[in-house]
């Protein structure tokens, strides 16, 4: 921390936008309220938590996991990562609040992996239209 010229200056380090939000909230002397920091259990529908044992645990895959079952049942309502993080952080505002919208979708591809080895969910694989590279398309079976 830094003063010259009557100004103020901090340079904080993170790795992500909660971890700067907690820093910068510490340095002000503030603190957040739990309700903030955690997202409740009644966030997640009963039929995730049955089958998602491990859901406070993953919170990104029983979000993930919950808009699929919501919104993307069936090959025919795949939905691309991007989009399908959207839809994410307007179901889960708390839980992916000061998240980038390429953080969340990055994030897809572990839980994905993770929800697919249990066989909660499906992937298929798209090939761009102009290139040979394949991006992800998830789904789950109705």
């Amino acid at each position: 921390m830094e003063q010259s010229d009557g100004e103020l200056v901090v340079t904080v380090r993170a790795k992500s936008m909660p971890e700067l939000r907690k820093k910068l909230l510490a340095i002000l002397g503030e603190t957040e309220t739990e309700s903030e920091a955690n997202v409740s259990e009644e966030d997640f529908p009963d039929s995730i938590k049955s089958v998602f044992s491990d859901y406070q645990e993953r919170t990104h895959g029983a979000a993930m996991l919950t808009v699929l079952q919501e919104k993307h049942k069936g090959k025919e309502n795949a939905v691309a990562s991007t989009e399908l993080a959207k839809e994410m952080i307007a179901r889960f505002p708390h839980l992916f609040k000061g998240k980038i919208l390429s953080e969340i979708s990055r994030g897809n591809v572990f839980s994905g992996n993770g929800l697919l080895k249990r066989k909660l969910i499906q992937i298929d694989f798209q090939k761009y239209e102009d290139s040979e590279d394949e991006y992800r398309m998830y789904w789950v079976k109705p």
